[in-house]
């Protein structure tokens, strides 16, 4: 009898290993075939083939036009304070844009990241965001210094927080086939 159990707990145990292997090595849903439009130009130097895409789709949906956008691998993790750490974080200077975002996350967490870096590209090139010397930035004509305000009280995050979302859903259905055709 005991070793009946035996067998029967090596077999649940094999059982359990079986799915959480699948879970664990699941490949992701892949993105549908759609036409990109070319109204940006967007490069990819990262080592994810398609975060271009999620940007030019992400681009798109706010009807930006005219924008250079490379997207790199953050090379160093960014402290942004109050235990806060850094996915992604974008540089802008007059329509070109770097967005560096940290490596081997998926495309589900990769379309949030970018949708929430892709906020800021619009802050910035309608100029409601600044970037200032010495820790500074005008935010919609108020000075702010970012070395004094917590990373989660600045304006400009919690707009990118709250309207990052909504374009995330916006790209997640352009690339998406839906699950209940």
């Amino acid at each position: 009898m005991k070793n009946k159990w035996s067998i029967l707990f090596v077999v649940f145990l094999l059982v359990l290993m079986g799915i959480a292997i699948y879970f664990a090595y699941k490949p992701e849903k892949t993105f549908r075939t759609i036409e990109l439009s070319n109204k940006n130009f967007v490069s990819n130097r990262g080592s994810r083939t398609y975060l271009d895409t999620i940007v030019q789709v992400g681009l798109d949906q706010l009807g930006i036009e005219g924008e250079t956008v490379m997207v790199k691998e953050q090379p160093v993790q960014r402290d942004l304070g109050d235990e806060f750490e850094s996915e992604a974080y974008i540089m802008y200077q007059r329509g070109q844009s770097i967005i560096f975002i940290k490596p081997n996350i998926n495309r589900l967490k990769a379309i949030e990241i970018i949708a929430h870096e892709l906020v800021h590209l619009e802050q910035y090139r309608t100029d409601r965001l600044q970037i200032l010397k010495g820790g500074y930035v005008c935010w919609e004509n108020d000075t702010i210094d970012v070395t004094t305000t917590p990373y989660d009280k600045r304006p400009w995050e919690d707009e990118a927080f709250n309207y990052g979302p909504l374009l995330e859903e916006d790209i997640k259905s352009i690339l998406y086939e839906r699950e209940d055709n």
